[in-house]
């Protein structure tokens, strides 16, 4: 797995305008269009997360919660992000999901926020960037994925 994994190109796509999948889900799905607002914005512009949104009411409060959770942890002092890391310590898979939502919800902060030229994209910019750099490392066989995960989680502030 690790040597298929190795000769993976990841391909990251900007997100899908809220508006655009809010209109899909109403032409498409007949999703009232308050409903569809509201899963769009949540999705992130991600059109498979709208899908697994639109299946579960469970799913949309789930990730409710894991958005809420990574915002506080950007937020969060550096001795929460590590108590954070320390209980992930023995798994790596919850800190590449950790990777994966974080950067949705960077990528989603500056498409929103690109339009109207605020600091806030600029700043989730940086962000993005940097957690990207570090995904790329962790996903690597031979790295030390506490360490970088931690890193990764300092290099927030």
């Amino acid at each position: 797995l690790a040597t298929i994994h190795s000769r993976v190109w990841h391909m990251r796509f900007w997100p899908v305008s809220q508006e655009l999948i809010a209109q899909g889900l109403q032409q498409q799905e007949a999703v009232p269009t308050n409903h569809a607002i509201a899963v769009s914005r949540l999705a992130g512009g991600l059109p498979g997360t709208t899908i697994r949104l639109l299946a579960s009411a469970d799913a949309q409060n789930n990730l409710e919660k894991e958005q809420e959770r990574v915002r506080s942890l950007m937020e969060a002092s550096i001795a929460e992000r590590m108590k954070f890391a320390d209980a992930l310590r023995e798994n790596p898979e919850r800190m590449r999901e950790w990777f994966t939502r974080s950067i949705a919800l960077l990528a989603n902060t500056i498409h929103v926020n690109l339009p109207q030229k605020n600091r806030q994209a600029v700043t989730a910019a940086v962000q993005c960037r940097m957690l990207l750099e570090r995904e790329k490392q962790f996903s690597k066989p031979y790295g030390i994925k506490r360490i970088l995960f931690e890193n990764a989680l300092i290099s927030l502030s």
